[in-house]
């Protein structure tokens, strides 16, 4: 069962349609993490997040699934809570939108897709391009658009790296990641650093999207 997700953008999808009538689409690299006693591993799949006009003005959060049932309620709360949030961030209400998430390969669950969730739908809403470099970044959401602590952080920038992500983003406080394992506290800069990444604190949407597009959204 998946532990975490990690998200790197794909910057070929964006740019989106003037007008919400035709479908925003936006491509995402994301990287699971598994959990087996000593065994941890990490990969590489693809998500998407499609965002259209709602003329029923009835909420709608949908996520699409290559098998039955593939997707665990608690990835579900968190894909509902991003969508508000990013509604909200955006000026607007939940029921304007209608979001589609398509989740790629395999069994996933945990809170750790939240704040990638939200950034993602958020840069769509406000049709901000992506910077250039590959970028990631993990965390849960939470409803006042802050970032909340997941599990993992090291394993998933181990993923990330290895998919050449060069921004990485994490929840503010989780610098010193520690495996109990291993009986050892690692510390999450300094291993993005030696990979010629870029790791930064996150502690709200505001940031999120700041790393994700390279600019601000408020002073």
């Amino acid at each position: 069962m998946c532990l975490g997700l990690l998200f790197a953008l794909c910057p070929a999808s964006a740019r989106c349609a003037d007008a919400l009538g035709t479908p925003r689409p936006m491509n995402v690299l994301w990287v699971t993490y598994d959990e087996e006693g000593e065994i941890k591993t990490s990969g590489a799949s693809e998500l998407s997040l499609r965002i259209s006009n709602n003329p029923s003005g009835i909420p709608l959060v949908a996520i699409g699934e290559s098998q039955f049932n593939a997707t665990g309620n608690t990835c579900r709360s968190s894909a509902w809570i991003a969508c508000f949030v990013a509604s909200q961030e955006a000026g607007k209400q939940l029921s304007d939108y209608e979001f589609l998430y398509g989740m790629g390969k395999g069994l996933v669950d945990g809170p750790s897709a939240g704040m990638t969730f939200a950034a993602t739908g958020l840069t769509i809403l406000e049709d901000r391009p992506l910077r250039e470099e590959k970028t990631a970044l993990t965390g849960a959401i939470n409803p006042d658009g802050t970032i909340g602590p997941v599990g993992g952080v090291r394993h998933k920038l181990d993923g990330a790296i290895r998919d050449g992500v060069k921004y990485f983003g994490y929840p503010i406080g989780a610098r010193l990641d520690y495996d109990p394992v291993k009986d050892q506290f690692y510390d999450i800069e300094e291993i993005a650093a030696k990979a010629g990444v870029t790791a930064v604190e996150l502690a709200d949407i505001n940031d999120a999207v700041k790393l994700l597009t390279g600019t601000v959204r408020k002073d």
